[in-house]
């Protein structure tokens, strides 16, 4: 391992040689400048050293000369590492110097490595002497003058170049000072501007530019050209108008002039970019147009549910739409008219086909309802227009191609699907609804010394008729009150609960007995129903005269009696007259009957289950739903206004009101009210 001064004022340089050289297993010593170098060698001589030729300061002859005199490195073999001269030219100096090799940069590593290993086998004997002073200064003197031999011509050579190529350009050129008078224009410049060479120099140059340009250009150029150069757009103070691209750059070296002016005529390329501006400005008014158009078309397609499609007959394809796409849940790519006509209605698929051949052949637009299923097995009601398009060809022919729109109705026509059934729906109900109310009493009977009320509530959204019924059959100056439930709905029940109604009306009329009544009903029903027919029914009998009030119960839920005692306090609520077997069950079904007075302001409510089913809901809580709501409906109507409506009917109401806070029960519901005033 060797030790190895390297000296070189460029740091690159040093880094390159130290690299490589402590790879090599050397260790080096560096220096920036002669003076440094010579001291550390001074210090601790090196066993080799690589030195710059060219340095600020202390230069490589005046280093290696001094290393050479200095009995401490006379001894130590030198290298000059150059890039300012060939080999050849420097041997001479080399030698002068006592310096053993030359390396020129930029030297490859292995160059490098060579030469230092001849240097480090040099023994001191073999050292070349240096050369006296007269005999280096005239070898320094030959070498600068053949370099600046070389220097000159190859720079005659650059400036003859350089003359060609700017009296060639296709550019106007111009050198000018800080102040922008210019020394120096070319032919072109001159041509340009339409004035000699000679009118343009100094800031005769400026005066072909119009007056507010001029003081444009004049601040750009006194403010200093920047380092990237600046290019301005400038008219001409010529009559016609013309533009001139002026773009100034800084002359870093090698000239007096400061600023070097390229100019080009940009008369046409301004006159280009004008058009080129208006069409991109109408261009893009368009773009926004049909960006504005698209998006209403998108819109309204997507809020209409329709979308486009073409078809080209010759080759059988379809494009449709992204909007009619997505609708028909079909692929992205064109889709061929054989597989769409696999999804038409069979009904509709010989409309489809006639559809496109009659447009083809008379060139009239058609319109068709169609069928069509989607990919999941949906099936959309579709109107369908076809229209004719004419496509140019390349044999100058003209194609007949169809195109259309098509618009999914599916809603639309489930829609008056719908509404027609409601419409049928409802008038039939109403049918129903005249022939249920024909069945029940016209008007409550009036009976002295006591209130009746009823209502019959139908279920709004069923076509079925129930077979709730009430009714009152006055009877020698008391009432019978009947409420009743033919089980089951539609007509069977309906057409059941009209004779049993009847025949009931007429057993109260010859004996108002409600045991004796409930005995003979469930006779009929029996004889005259042989199917799984049954019937619950409550039978109360008032007489006003004893306020006696005797109740029997076929299976039907328990009425409830209301206490009026005081406006401080609800109304006491309680069940009265517990069920017994239903009619049409047991020939000899056993009927009881429960007897109690009514004071004044008791009400005896009946009602069917349909009051308490809804919601549906069989448990006692229903039951004591009803109880309070009695009991609130009652308080209610007893501290309201006197009105002609009677409490009794008042009652009702609240019952009903109550229950069915939404006037609406899923079962056919009647409530009866029997009340004594006070």
């Amino acid at each position: 391992m060797a030790t190895v001064l390297v000296v070189d004022d460029d740091a690159t340089n040093r880094e390159f040689l130290r690299t490589l050289l402590v790879h090599r297993g050397h260790q080096v010593c560096e220096a920036a400048d002669g003076e440094s170098a010579l001291s550390l060698a001074g210090r601790e001589p090196p066993d080799a050293v690589i030195t710059d030729v060219l340095m600020p300061g202390m230069d490589g002859y005046e280093l290696a000369r001094l290393l050479r005199s200095m009995p401490a490195t006379s001894h130590v073999p030198i290298a000059f590492s150059t890039a300012h001269y060939a080999r050849h030219e420097i041997a001479n100096l080399a030698r002068a110097c006592g310096v053993q090799d030359v390396i020129v940069k930029p030297a490859h590593p292995r160059v490098v490595l060579t030469a230092l290993d001849s240097l480090l086998r040099m023994v001191p004997a073999t050292l070349a002497p240096v050369a006296t002073v007269e005999e280096f200064a005239d070898e320094h003197r030959q070498a600068l003058k053949s370099k600046l031999f070389q220097k000159a011509e190859a720079l005659g050579l650059s400036e003859g170049r350089l003359r060609a190529i700017v009296q060639s350009t296709r550019a106007g050129v111009a050198l000018a000072h800080e102040d922008g008078s210019a020394t120096y224009v070319n032919d072109r410049l001159a041509e340009i501007t339409g004035r000699t060479r000679k009118s343009l120099l100094r800031l005769g140059w400026l005066s072909c530019v119009e007056e507010s340009d001029r003081d444009r250009l004049r601040a750009t150029i006194l403010q200093g050209v920047q380092a990237q150069g600046s290019e301005l757009r400038v008219r001409t103070a010529l009559d016609e108008e013309r533009w001139l691209s002026v773009r100034l750059y800084p002359v870093r070296e090698g000239c007096p002039e400061r600023i070097m002016v390229v100019i080009d005529d940009a008369t046409e390329a301004v006159r280009a970019q004008r058009r080129l501006a208006g069409l991109e400005s109408r261009e893009a008014g368009l773009r926004r147009d049909v960006a504005r158009l698209t998006d209403l078309l998108g819109e309204t397609q997507r809020v209409t549910r329709a979308g486009q499609w073409d078809m080209d007959p010759q080759t059988g394809v379809i494009e449709l739409s992204p909007g009619l796409r997505d609708l028909l849940r079909l692929p992205g790519e064109p889709v061929r008219t054989d597989l769409l006509w696999q999804r038409v209605h069979p009904d509709d698929l010989d409309r489809a086909k006639d559809m496109a051949h009659r447009t083809l052949r008379t060139g009239q637009p058609q319109v068709v309802e169609l069928r069509v299923a989607d990919l999941d097995g949906v099936v959309h009601s579709l109107i369908v227009s076809c229209r004719i398009s004419a496509a140019a060809q390349e044999d100058g022919l003209r194609a007949r191609t169809l195109w259309g729109v098509t618009q999914d109705v599916t809603e639309v026509a489930e829609e008056q699907i719908r509404l027609q059934m409601r419409a049928d729906w409802r008038a039939q109900r109403r049918v129903q609804d005249r022939m249920q109310l024909a069945m029940f009493p016209r008007d409550v009977p009036e009976v002295a010394g006591v209130e009746l009320a009823a209502a019959y509530m139908a279920a709004p959204d069923r076509l079925d008729i129930g077979g709730d019924w009430y009714d009152f059959v006055p009877w020698q100056g008391g009432v019978v009150m009947v409420v009743g439930d033919v089980a089951g709905h539609e007509h069977v029940a309906t057409a059941v609960m009209g004779p049993v109604r009847a025949v009931l009306r007429g057993y109260a009329m010859e004996d108002p007995d409600p045991t004796r009544i409930l005995a003979r009903l469930n006779r009929f029903v029996l004889a005259s129903y042989h199917d799984d027919t049954y019937i619950t029914a409550l039978v109360a009998y008032y007489d006003p005269h004893t306020r006696r009030l005797t109740v029997a119960n076929a299976g039907h839920p328990a009425p409830l009696l209301a206490h009026f005692d005081s406006a401080e306090v609800l109304p006491r609520v309680t069940s009265f007259a517990e069920p017994g077997p239903a009619l049409g069950i047991l020939a000899d079904a056993p009927f009881s009957a429960v007897q109690t007075t009514l004071d004044p302001g008791t009400a005896l409510c009946a009602y069917t289950d349909g009051l308490t089913d809804f919601p549906v809901d069989l448990s006692a809580a229903a039951h004591g739903r009803l109880a309070e709501a009695a009991a609130t409906a009652y308080l209610r109507a007893m501290l309201e206004e006197p009105s002609v409506v009677p409490i009794a009917q008042r009652l009702v109401d609240g019952i009903a009101r109550g229950m069915l806070p939404s006037a609406s029960t899923r079962d056919d519901a009647c409530l009866a009210v029997l009340r004594v005033p006070h």
